[in-house]
């Protein structure tokens, strides 16, 4: 149990400052000027973020966000997804979208994404051009279906990221809109700590 717990509703800037800190997200310790325990921790408050922000602006009810935020929670209760590991230079992109012809390889309509075909490589021919419908039936194909009898350790995990979504007001810091301002405030104040000041 952290030693300066910030029990969800009543986080607050200050009290994510003081050191040892608390992940925003899970309220792990964090020994060291970051934000988050892990970058999956990172990953499920900017979904929470997302999904509320879907809701509230309407976008939620286009078939092709509810998909998105679909595909998203997915990739989360499967560990995370390395999106820093996979991202890629503008160099080898217009590099696969010149070799693919600017075409789907599945289908041959016009690609706008850039695919790995298999785990995290960023090489040419580990990568392919996809519409966005191909690379999210791909996505998809490997999902299976959970419940709280076959999966328990996920399905918690994703009732407690919904009751964070659908809550009237942010249950974590992290959780609120003001969060693209504060976790700047934070940072800074996490150093300062550090450096014992």
């Amino acid at each position: 149990m952290p030693s300066n717990p910030s029990s969800p509703g009543t986080q607050t800037v200050e009290a994510l400052a003081l050191f040892p800190f608390c992940c925003p997200n899970c309220d792990s310790l964090v020994n060291k000027a970051a934000l988050f325990c892990s970058d999956l921790c990172r990953d499920e408050a900017k979904f929470v973020r997302y999904f509320r922000a879907c809701l509230n602006d309407g976008r939620y009810n286009e078939p092709d966000v509810q998909e998105a935020l679909r595909i998203r929670l997915a990739l989360i209760l499967g560990g995370g997804y390395a999106e820093r590991a996979r991202r890629l230079s503008q160099t080898i992109r217009d590099a696969v979208i010149a070799r693919d012809g600017g075409r789907c390889r599945k289908c041959g309509k016009p690609g706008n994404q850039i695919d790995h075909i298999h785990g995290s490589s960023s090489d040419l021919d580990n990568l392919q051009l996809l519409c966005e419908w191909c690379h999210n039936k791909k996505t998809t194909t490997g999902f299976v279906k959970i419940s709280a009898e076959t999966h328990p350790e996920e399905w918690v995990k994703r009732e407690a990221l919904l009751a964070r979504i659908h809550a009237a007001r942010p249950i974590r810091l992290c959780d609120s809109m003001e969060w693209e301002q504060l976790w700047q405030v934070l940072l800074k104040a996490r150093r300062k700590a550090l450096k014992g000041g």
